[in-house]
């Protein structure tokens, strides 16, 4: 049973990418906001995961179709079923069988490379992500956002859900602590894991 806090993710997820908008239209003006998404984007990305997508995802895409996480790129849905197809090309012919993954002290995540059950929200420039997990593992929650790396697979330090990190990412980005680099596209400021408990 969702808890009161879990029904009203959609509106949260809404009003922290707002907030995280205004603040990059006023400090990082370089960053380009997408228009809302289209729905045939967000149905074609749920026919191909084979299930609906959290609706504070699509809450969020509503706003606007991917939303920068510092320096990782926002993906909208179309660039997310993008992502998510080659990566799943990848998991179904074994490349992924012999890789190495990340340990874990709790195992939130699923220990696979990949899983078809992540939908990626954000990427780096080395092909880095930010997923939202609809499958986790034993200690972790459906809709925990998780990071997936190259080099190890998935990781994540905690179970905040995708609502909770883009609240973390708004109070932090106001709170004066984080300055936009245009020159290097980077943010200088403190470090800050937005996916802890």
């Amino acid at each position: 049973m969702a808890s009161p806090k879990d029904s009203d993710r959609p509106e949260r997820a809404a009003a922290a990418t707002r907030r995280v908008a205004a603040w990059l239209q006023k400090h990082a003006s370089e960053e380009a906001l997408r228009p809302p998404v289209r729905d045939a984007s967000v149905q074609a990305l749920a026919k191909a995961l084979g299930k609906p997508l959290p609706p504070e995802l699509v809450a969020m895409w509503k706003v606007h179709d991917g939303l920068p996480i510092f320096e990782y790129a926002g993906l909208g849905a179309a660039a997310s079923r993008k992502m998510r197809a080659g990566l799943e090309s990848l998991r179904k012919k074994g490349t992924f069988d012999d890789h190495e993954v990340f340990e874990q002290s709790r195992p939130r995540v699923k220990p696979v490379k990949w899983h078809e059950a992540w939908i990626p929200i954000a990427e780096d420039g080395c092909g880095n992500l930010y997923c939202i997990d609809l499958a986790p593992g034993r200690a972790g929650r459906v809709g925990q956002v998780i990071k997936w790396e190259v080099a190890g697979g998935p990781f994540t330090t905690g179970s905040a859900d995708l609502a909770t990190l883009l609240e973390r990412y708004a109070d932090a980005l106001e709170s004066g602590r984080f300055e936009y680099l245009a020159d290097s596209g980077i943010y200088d400021g403190p470090y800050l894991d937005l996916l802890g408990d």
